[in-house]
């Protein structure tokens, strides 16, 4: 487990080194219903993006704290996840070699000494180590667990059923993503490093709402021209009954003068 210093060294390393195309090992976790236990395999991906490579690695220079912060959550995470699907520890690839995480580098031993070897204890308590192994790395803020996130999952479901506008609920698509982000959840590169800050995030989000807003005012002012025009047919269409009324009643008016004559 690398001290705070050593993990912005590793940081800087992957950004200076960070290409368009990324080949990396990463854990994938297989579960089987019916057994307690999830496989953990480490496969290796290999993915091209599309970005501004140069620029990207500025950004996330000028942002150097929040992209180191991201990095760490994400890998105390993915080590959280880790130990409580794995049997044994020994079940995870490589970790007695490399240690899990890019940066933060958990070895066996690390695991073992911060008692988390005890995988039931890992498995009742996840949300709870995860936030003291982010304090650990000097954090102060708490972050959103599982359970806020699944909250405001429901509140964005509940808002599509009693028919919420969709900028409403993009809006609190902003909120579930920022607090994913948060945790480490956000988009990441092969190489670990993260291809969206916050900024990003809501800037991401914030154009999505501008442009549901704009859709919205204008199917109510479309909506308001059409109902205006009902309207208006609607009163013509009275007038026209109301004249028709009026001659038909003088036509028989007129009748009955006839008649009596």
């Amino acid at each position: 487990m690398r001290s705070r210093e050593e993990v912005e060294a590793e940081v800087r390393k992957k950004i200076e080194s960070l290409s368009k195309t990324q080949r990396k090992e990463r854990y994938h976790l297989v579960k089987i219903p019916s057994e307690r236990f999830s496989t953990i395999e480490l496969r290796t991906d290999e993915e091209e993006y599309p970005i501004d490579i140069e620029g990207h690695k500025q950004h996330l220079l000028d942002n150097f704290d929040e992209t180191v912060r991201l990095i760490v959550t994400r890998e105390i995470g993915q080590l959280v996840v880790l130990l409580s699907e794995a049997e044994r520890l020994e079940s995870i690839p490589q970790i007695g070699n490399k240690g899990i995480g890019d940066v933060c580098n958990f070895t066996i031993q690390d695991i073992r000494d911060l008692g988390l070897d005890k995988l039931d204890f890992v498995r009742d308590h996840m949300e709870e180590i995860q936030q003291s192994l982010f304090e650990a790395y000097g954090y102060e803020e708490k972050l959103p667990t599982s359970m806020d996130i699944s909250k405001k999952r429901s509140e964005h479901i509940k808002a599509f059923q009693e028919g919420a506008k969709k900028s409403e609920a993009l809006k609190i698509e902003k909120q579930i993503a920022l607090m994913k982000l948060a945790r480490g959840d956000g988009e990441c590169t092969l190489d670990g490093l993260p291809l969206e800050l916050r900024a990003d995030c809501e800037k991401r989000f914030d154009e999505k709402i501008q442009q549901a807003e704009q859709e919205e005012t204008k199917e109510e002012k479309t909506s308001g021209q059409e109902l205006g025009q009902e309207t208006l047919d609607e009163q013509k269409d009275t007038q026209a009954k109301q004249t028709a009324m009026e001659k038909l009643a003088a036509l028989r008016a007129k009748e009955r003068e006839a008649d009596k004559q």
